[in-house]
């Protein structure tokens, strides 16, 4: 990061004497300079190193997006995974198609798109759902904040969750979905409550656990923080978003090499979680939106 913070330093003192060789250098650095911050957890700054190059140095994107299909093509779990997820949603199709007593088929079909990214189907199998009988609507209202929750749709989410809540107060998805969007929003006291109560639920759900450990990591209790993101990974080591979680702490207090072994067992459990901030700066970028094509859908 100093070596970076140096070349990007440099090139800016350079002024207009920039030649265009000197203009691609510096892109590069405010692009390396822009991973490195991703990785540490820096979002705020990677996006604004990340638009500050992306212009001069679209190849680098370029790359970035064809580095991730060749990982997810070298993945044969992650694609022997997601072979099952397709027959599985093709099944629930079929189900749900024979009579409308298997109400529960959508719901099953709409937490398949949502581990597949496809928000959009997600959503339309799932609010079908919202008048059914209460075991099914929970669920129903549970996995559409989720969805909101990954589209950043705060808000939204936030409705869902609570919907879920009313008809069942011991919900521990929907609390642990509602304390997450708390912890978004930087209400601490408030997803540290739905942390608790989840725990107290559901004392084995790693999510819980793995939602207690980020607001403690967030009130800069970090070695608490460690040990609660390790009994979560005990608990679950499937769930990419508690390692990409538990690396920003090891970071803090500088285990860099667990650090990148969590950002990297993030990557290989879900591909989505690699450049999460990069490839998201460039499809929003302006006069970008030729290359969306180029780009994973649901980074």
């Amino acid at each position: 990061m100093q070596d970076l913070d140096r070349c990007v330093e440099l090139c800016e003192q350079a002024g207009e004497q920039e030649s265009q060789e000197r203009l691609m250098f510096y892109a590069e650095a405010r692009y390396a300079r822009g991973v490195v911050r991703d990785v540490l957890g820096e979002e705020e700054g990677a996006r604004e190193d990340f638009f500050a190059c992306a212009p001069t140095r679209v190849d680098l994107f370029e790359k970035d997006a064809e580095r991730h299909e060749m990982s997810v093509d070298r993945d044969a779990e992650n694609e022997k995974k997601r072979k099952m997820d397709f027959e599985i949603a093709m099944a629930s199709e079929k189900i749900a198609n024979l009579t409308p007593d298997f109400e529960m088929a959508y719901v099953q079909r709409g937490a398949v798109y949502l581990r597949l990214g496809e928000y959009a189907k997600a959503l339309a199998d799932l609010q079908k759902q919202y008048d059914s009988e209460p075991g099914t609507a929970v669920q129903a209202f549970t996995l559409s904040g989720e969805v909101y929750v990954e589209q950043l749709r705060y808000d939204d989410a936030m409705a869902m969750f609570t919907a879920a809540l009313q008809l069942n107060p011991k919900q521990a998805g929907a609390v642990i979905g509602r304390g997450v969007v708390y912890l978004m929003q930087g209400d601490l006291d408030a997803a540290m409550g739905d942390a608790k109560a989840a725990i107290s639920i559901a004392f084995s759900s790693a999510r819980a656990h793995g939602l207690k450990a980020c607001v403690l990591f967030k009130q800069g209790e970090t070695r608490a923080a460690l040990t609660e993101f390790d009994s979560a990974v005990a608990l679950d080591r499937t769930d990419p978003w508690l390692f990409f979680w538990r690396r920003q702490a090891n970071f803090a207090v500088q285990q860099y090499a667990q650090a990148f072994a969590d950002y990297h067992a993030a990557v290989e459990l879900d591909p989505r979680y690699g450049g999460r901030t990069g490839l998201q700066v460039l499809r929003d970028c302006e006069g970008l939106s030729d290359l969306s094509g180029t780009l994973r859908p649901a980074i």
